[in-house]
């Protein structure tokens, strides 16, 4: 009897440690990735911060999407599937001992509910936005550093954020080194059929008109909605907007990227007097590790892909410097 009684408790202290450690392992769980919001001037913008441990300090990037409707994760839905891969960087990030805030740029993901209309939107208002996250991550007294990642024509907005809030570096992932129109341009010179249309489109835009008559082809990048917004984009060149900044600099490209060419980090690094070169064997642009085109081109929909080898060791090895 006195035998049994003692196996009972046994079993008891077990079931109350496995619960207290659950207990504890949903607690940590849920401190390690939060859902947080900032208020913008019109919106509310909200965003994931993922962080690697409870009550510790580290570094944290705010880490800026890409161009067109792309979540906080990096998934755009034009595109019918996801990648994850900005979500999987920042996960990779956070077991490297870095937090990271991604977030859903205005009229994107969770971050819809804005005033201004698509055709009132303009280039600066992201970088307002961006520069709002990181007044936010600097009050945070876990954070050791503030630092600032875009991704394609979020490097664009990083890069500048990145001078006007005074971050303490800065790092381009597969972003342009030339203006939008030239990356337009380049990329519609592949199609024959749409090319004399869209340099007339990007013509008239660089003068500050807008074009309301556009072929069916062409609505979904040049509808007249969006004019207004590319306009006001054109006019940054990343490579002159590089060249302000006065703290490290980290540029990446990938080897595979068939929409940002190596040539753009190239003309990045060479204005930057105080950047980092790195060019990332099999990435694409959506930093997955691929090697033929089939590959690169379902990688864009496919979240079981891996991230391109180096990619987190080398942001992790730059941002502990």
């Amino acid at each position: 009897m006195v035998k049994k009684r003692y196996i009972i408790i046994v079993i008891w202290c077990i079931l109350l440690i496995f619960i207290s450690f659950k207990i504890k392992t949903n607690k940590i769980n849920e401190d390690i990735s939060k859902e947080i919001s900032i208020k913008s001037e019109d919106g509310t913008l909200y965003g994931t911060l993922e962080l690697p441990k409870e009550k510790e300090k580290y570094p944290v990037i705010l880490i800026i999407s890409g161009s067109g409707p792309t979540d906080r994760n990096g998934n755009s839905n034009i595109i019918n599937g996801k990648n994850d891969s900005l979500k999987l960087l920042s996960e990779a990030l956070k077991h490297k001992n870095i937090a990271t805030l991604r977030y859903d740029k205005r009229k994107i993901g969770k971050s819809k509910g804005f005033s201004k209309k698509e055709e009132e939107i303009r280039f600066d208002d992201f970088i307002k936005d961006a520069i709002l996250w990181i007044e936010k991550l600097k009050k945070d007294d876990r954070f050791t550093s503030v630092s600032v990642l875009g991704h394609s024509e979020g490097s664009t907005i990083g890069m500048i954020t990145a001078r006007k809030a005074k971050v303490d570096s800065y790092i381009s992932l597969c972003g342009p080194g030339r203006s939008l129109d030239k990356i337009l341009l380049e990329q519609y010179s592949k199609d024959p059929k749409n090319y004399k249309e869209v340099k007339y489109i990007i013509n008239k835009l660089n003068e500050g008109n807008l074009v309301k008559n556009v072929s069916k082809e062409l609505l979904m990048a040049f509808r007249p909605s969006v004019q207004p917004f590319l306009i006001s984009q054109m006019k940054y060149k990343p490579a002159k907007e590089i060249s302000k900044l006065d703290v490290p600099v980290l540029i990446i490209s990938g080897s595979k990227d068939l929409q940002v060419s190596v040539t753009d980090g190239k003309l990045l690094k060479k204005a930057s007097s105080l950047g980092e070169y790195k060019v990332i064997k099999n990435m694409n642009h959506v930093l997955k590790k691929v090697y033929d085109i089939e590959t690169n081109k379902k990688s864009y929909c496919d979240p079981t892909i891996p991230l391109a080898d180096e990619l987190v060791e080398k942001i992790s090895e730059f941002i502990k410097k």
